[in-house]
């Protein structure tokens, strides 16, 4: 499982396209993707959740939070 590092503030995910929302009833960071997906980041565990209408695989999150990726704002736990 993906997650924002701790040491990074959250409103840095603005600067990704990201605006503040909540998902499922849980506060969040959300991003639009193409055919009705989210990507979204709790804000209580940092956690990166993928809402899809098709098949999750960590092969197309780790494509869409690959921005984040590179700019080292994301760890990986268990």
């Amino acid at each position: 499982m993906l997650k924002i590092k701790d040491n990074i503030n959250l409103k840095e995910l603005e600067k990704f396209g990201y605006y503040k929302a909540s998902i499922y009833g849980q506060p969040s960071y959300n991003k639009d993707l193409e055919d009705n997906d989210t990507l979204a980041i709790i804000i209580d565990t940092r956690k990166l959740f993928l809402d899809t209408w098709g098949c999750i695989n960590e092969k197309y999150l780790l494509k869409v939070a690959d921005d984040l990726i590179k700019a080292d704002l994301v760890e990986k736990v268990d």
